[in-house]
């Protein structure tokens, strides 16, 4: 074990024609990211990276309101800076995109994007220790191939009560610990058209990944002098990988919190739709408002559904009071316009 190395999860920087940005906006659409009422109490959220630059945290219009509560450094080289830029950009788009998020800042990468065995463990340990303080961790990295101590140390994290999200991978076939772990959460990557990436993990036997999110072309927040991915100016730059799918899907596992402090993963996997052409893609592309409106049925079945929601491709939520009493048949007809109706006949 003492020469295992795990990496961050980013792919080689898209130097084709195509050099659109995937904004927040642009991911929020895809992701069917619909407005939801925020508590007061604030999720926590670890961020176990490269570091999450205070500079950044301080002056960056993305993390306007939000702040790192506490930092841990297992790497020897101190906390509050970032030297590669990848942990930033992942605190960033918790910032962005989730309010009401807390950060704790857990830095297992130094100045390169490489860990060892005893870094790794060192920061597992932590969190164990200190399961109580967070809700949530993100671990956007991980090894080439499948590693039971790894697996073994995230379990015992899990088995704690936290919720993990982890990125599946980069390799275009096999991931690696700790998204191969048993009780991981991890998500693989697609492009703004939501199809899946070429360099998106796969290992259907480790069930890896669980759902898919935004991970090509990611706008985020850039850590002064990196260079990681595209820089676009001296505050933003543009990367791809299954690193930033994973804080898209944290994200809305902080939503989710905000309504139900569970066990979302279930939820997401259950209305994610399959993406077409694929066995890479886990359970499907995440979907934020099909799991909310699903978990509000499953919590309350009597609930008072205002209108109606589509859940993957062939699945619907309706309002009971639309359907008569006693035993209907609903009956599907195409209309000329290509549209739709469906009515239920006693």
């Amino acid at each position: 074990m003492n020469d295992l190395m795990v990496e961050i999860r980013t792919d080689e920087p898209i130097t084709t024609a195509d050099t659109a940005n995937l904004t927040p906006e642009d991911a929020r659409s895809l992701h069917d990211w619909a407005g939801v009422e925020v508590g007061e109490d604030p999720v926590r959220v670890v961020v176990m990276d490269s570091g999450i630059h205070e500079d950044v945290v301080a002056n960056h219009p993305w993390f306007d309101g939000v702040d790192v509560v506490e930092r841990y450094d297992a790497t020897g080289t101190g906390t509050g800076g970032d030297a590669v830029g990848h942990g930033t950009g992942v605190a960033s788009i918790y910032a962005k995109n989730a309010p009401k998020v807390e950060l704790i800042d857990v830095r297992i990468f130094g100045n390169k994007g490489r860990a060892s065995w005893s870094t790794i463990r060192d920061a597992y340990e932590w969190l164990i220790d200190n399961a109580d303080e967070f809700d949530i961790v993100n671990m956007s990295w991980g090894s080439s191939e499948n590693v039971p101590n790894i697996n073994a140390l995230h379990d015992r994290l899990l088995d704690k009560g936290v919720h993990d999200v982890v990125a599946a991978g980069n390799t275009g076939s096999d991931g690696g610990s700790p998204a191969t772990a048993r009780t991981a959460f991890s998500a693989g990557a697609v492009d703004a058209n939501g199809d899946l990436t070429r360099f998106s993990s796969s290992d259907p036997n480790r069930d890896n990944p669980d759902v898919s999110a935004a991970g090509q072309n990611v706008k985020m927040a850039r850590a002064p002098g990196t260079s990681m991915g595209t820089p676009l100016d001296e505050d933003f730059v543009k990367a791809s990988g299954t690193s930033f799918a994973a804080p898209y899907t944290g994200a809305a596992y902080v939503l989710g919190f905000h309504v139900a402090q569970t066990d979302w993963d279930t939820v997401f996997e259950k209305v994610a739709p399959d993406i077409p052409g694929t066995e890479g893609d886990g359970d499907g592309l995440l979907k934020l408002a099909p799991a909310l409106k699903k978990r509000g049925v499953e919590d309350n079945p009597e609930a008072d559904v205002s209108n109606w929601s589509f859940v993957g491709n062939d699945v619907v939520y309706i309002d009971a009071d639309w359907i008569p009493d006693g035993v209907s048949t609903a009956v599907r007809t195409e209309d000329s316009d290509d549209s739709v109706t469906v009515r239920f006949e006693k």
